[in-house]
């Protein structure tokens, strides 16, 4: 990075003393490394704060805090084949620098600059199919978007030639399109299947109150305010599903085994009273305790990891308790009628805990109220998003709210996938 600072100071824009300073784009490649920083002076710097720029400094939480700061490390899953990349912010909160490709960009970022600060860093596909987007604002506090879905770092390429003349700080985030670590939770092959009466419910709505979407823009029919839409990009609304929903639903016998999908530590493991919620116990076989377990998986370690939380609800029986380290593949509980279920059924969800529109690497907890822990606002489809030619929207359009993540496909193979519905 030693000819970076040269490389820069060719290429900036002079200061107009009552204005910012006009970008300038430093790009250097070397190898499959690229490197580049945007500078917009920070004469009039905007406020950081819940924003989706990392607020309160982007510090990197260990997510292993709060609530369940007692559950220890989960074993790393292999982060192979995959590069990183790294985000960060000057003190000023909008000059941003981010660089990819290398071994530990952040810490050569750091090495060039240690009074920045690190606010995302993550993994990408090298060779598989990624999102690259960054959220930007501009001197009048207006937007731009800029997303490309392409192989390898040609999507991070294609976003900095994009942004490379905004005047402007910019939240970036980069995802690869699928990450194959999670088996079914429960067996999907026919037999199973068809012995533990397994119907696929309501899926993840991607279209979250008080937000409506147009899915003619995911090139379906439909409603230009479709208050559910699913990852097809299509308009649910009208269907049996679920409108917010943040998870799957299946219906199954009560007693049908369920299966860790990932090897991870039980961040919980616990009977919720949901009796506050009126829907819930209420169809004569429930109950107000609604029985749940909560797994996090970690791919790689320390700065560039990807967490994630698997939680398993509506549980008749749980078999692994709180700090238990667990298997893809062990039996940790069967499905049951607790809580909020209306049969027999497994309501599964999959949080994001790092690189979301909300944070860097989030301090998971479970609570008492509402959807069961602090984190809904990195919920993911774990079956992916796949609207056509437009980027997720759920890691776009919710950023005001400070909510929002790239979904990601997290199922190993064809015959580790739960069945959705149609």
């Amino acid at each position: 990075m030693s000819t970076l600072d040269d490389l820069y100071a060719a290429s900036r824009a002079p200061r107009r003393p009552d204005a910012r300073a006009t970008a300038a784009l430093v790009l250097l490649a070397a190898g499959a490394a690229g490197c580049f920083e945007l500078k917009s002076g920070a004469d009039q710097a905007p406020d950081a704060g819940a924003d989706g720029f990392g607020g309160a400094g982007g510090g990197v939480a260990d997510g292993l805090g709060g609530a369940d700061g007692d559950a220890g490390t989960p074993p790393v899953l292999s982060d192979q084949g995959y590069g990183r990349w790294c985000y960060a912010l000057a003190p000023n909160r909008y000059d941003w620098y981010f660089e990819w490709g290398n071994a530990d960009p952040c810490a050569d970022l750091l090495q060039w600059r240690p009074e920045l600060s690190i606010e995302r860093a993550g993994l990408y596909s090298l060779t598989g199919l990624n999102h690259a987007e960054a959220i930007c604002d501009g001197p009048q506090l207006e937007t731009g978007f800029y997303w490309a879905g392409l192989t390898g770092d040609a999507a991070l390429a294609a976003v900095f030639d994009q942004v490379s003349t905004w005047p402007a700080r910019c939240l970036w985030l980069v995802s690869p399109a699928a990450m194959p670590i999670f088996d079914a939770p429960f067996a999907v092959d026919a037999a199973s299947l068809a012995e533990h009466h397994v119907v696929a419910g309501y899926g993840f709505d991607f279209a979250v109150d008080p937000t409506t979407l147009d899915v003619t823009a995911f090139d379906q029919p439909g409603s230009k305010t479709a208050t559910i839409v699913d990852r097809f990009g299509r308009d649910r609304s009208s269907a049996a599903a679920g409108n917010d929903a943040d998870g799957h639903l299946w219906s199954m016998d009560e007693g049908t085994p369920i299966y860790a999908v990932a090897d991870g530590i039980v961040v919980d493991s616990r009977d919720r009273d949901v009796s506050a919620n009126p829907r819930c116990g209420q169809d004569g076989g429930g109950t107000s305790a609604q029985s749940e377990i909560y797994i996090r998986h970690d791919v790689g370690a320390g700065t560039y990891r990807e967490s994630f939380v698997s939680a398993y609800a509506y549980l008749k029986e749980r078999r692994v308790s709180r700090g238990e380290t667990v298997t893809r593949g062990q039996l940790i509980g069967s499905s049951g009628h607790t809580g909020c279920a209306h049969g027999g059924s497994l309501l599964f969800t999959v949080t994001r805990l790092t690189n979301t529109i909300g944070w860097y690497q989030q301090t998971f907890a479970t609570t008492g109220l509402g959807f069961g822990d602090n984190a809904q606002g990195g919920r993911v489809e774990p079956y992916g998003w796949v609207g056509a030619n437009v980027a997720d929207p759920w890691a776009s359009f919710y950023r005001t709210r400070g909510v929002g993540a790239w979904s990601l496909n997290l199922w190993s193979g064809p015959t580790k996938t739960p069945p959705e519905a149609n």
